[in-house]
């Protein structure tokens, strides 16, 4: 799995796994067991709500997710992407239209 999703060079969007406790289970840059996601406020509100989608900060950059929980072994599967990336082509047509807009992702 991790060869097809995380190859190229190019990852502002990428699935991640996480166990009931939020240790990585398979991550692009961290490796199976950290628990350095475990304590951050989005990985609390996503294993709390077993499904949905939220916005949070990755070191400065915005980032966005979608989730669900695979309740018979308690993992959460988690695709997410930078706000930039999700609304790029809303930020690609805005400007001549609606110059007020700051979209600066």
């Amino acid at each position: 799995m991790a060869k097809r999703y995380y190859a190229g060079p190019n990852l502002n969007a990428y699935p991640m796994i996480l166990d009931a406790q939020g240790r990585i289970l398979l991550h692009p840059r961290l490796k199976a067991g950290d628990e350095f996601l475990a304590g951050q406020d989005f990985v609390q509100k996503i294993q709390g709500a077993k499904a949905g989608e939220c916005e949070y900060d990755d070191g400065g950059a915005p980032q966005w997710c979608m989730y669900r929980t695979f309740a018979p072994w308690n993992w959460t599967v988690v695709y997410t992407m930078s706000l930039r990336d999700r609304y790029e082509a809303v930020i690609g047509s805005a400007s001549p239209f609606w110059p007020s807009w700051d979209l600066r992702l």
